[in-house]
């Protein structure tokens, strides 16, 4: 044989230089994947929050006790917020997407049922944080929804 033949041959000391170059790529996919991704809190001041969490734990305990329950349900397009009594000050609800903190919104609450428009949510989950004021004690509760 004459001609010199150049074809590539693969020995251990290509595929060590082809598997950390192949390790670099995967992990700069990885990098600029999670520099993409939205880092959006459910709370803006999360810190806060947290100290001031044995309070809304009372407050949350309130809620569990009343009878009938707070409620929320959902009727075709309308949601149905239900708050037992008759007389409630400082109600609201907060609707909070998980995903995209710009969808969030707050509504005002009455005493028994209020009735929102479905139109306005987006598809998918939302918490909604419920709090009101009756008798001078302050009420919370937490729920998830899933708009269809």
């Amino acid at each position: 044989m004459t001609k010199k033949q150049s074809r590539f041959r693969m020995h251990w000391g290509n595929s060590i230089a082809l598997v950390f170059v192949l390790f670099g790529i995967f992990i700069g996919v990885l990098v600029v994947g999670t520099l993409r991704q939205s880092t959006d809190l459910i709370e803006e001041n999360y810190y806060e929050a947290e100290v001031q969490y044995q309070g809304r734990m009372e407050e949350m305990q309130r809620a569990e006790n009343l009878n009938p329950p707070v409620s929320l349900t959902q009727n075709n397009n309308r949601l149905i917020i239900f708050i037992p009594g008759s007389d409630i000050q400082n109600g609201k609800a907060v609707f909070k997407r998980v995903d995209n903190i710009k969808l969030d919104f707050e509504a005002e609450l009455v005493a028994g049922e209020t009735v929102l428009e479905g139109n306005g949510l987006v598809r998918g989950n939302w918490i909604v944080e419920v709090s009101w004021e009756t008798e001078g004690l302050r009420y919370f509760k937490k729920m998830t929804h899933y708009q269809k």
